[in-house]
């Protein structure tokens, strides 16, 4: 079973164009060119790693497969891969 460090999960997303909000959960919401996609996903506060189920269900909020969102958290997946991405499948409109 595969897991990822909650914080690197969390960096990652920081550096990636989501935006974060603490509350019960630490919440990330996607913002492209300062508006809100609606886009988003969550950790749990307690920090601790994050198993494959958790990881199966944040990539499929952020319209992504596991692969994808581990080479993702692990920065061979850029950004701009992810928006390419979201282009493809029609979640964002084309530039």
């Amino acid at each position: 079973m595969a897991s990822l460090d909650s914080r690197k999960v969390e960096s990652a997303l920081s550096k990636k164009g989501f935006s974060a909000t603490i509350g019960d959960h630490h919440y990330f919401r996607l913002f492209l060119n300062g508006k809100d996609t609606g886009i988003y996903t969550k950790t749990s506060h307690n920090g601790q790693d994050i198993g494959d189920i958790l990881i199966s269900k944040m990539a499929k909020q952020l319209y992504m497969d596991k692969t994808f969102f581990k080479a993702f958290v692990e920065c061979s997946k850029s950004q701009e891969d992810y928006e390419i991405l979201l282009r493809e499948q029609k979640i964002l409109p084309k530039t």
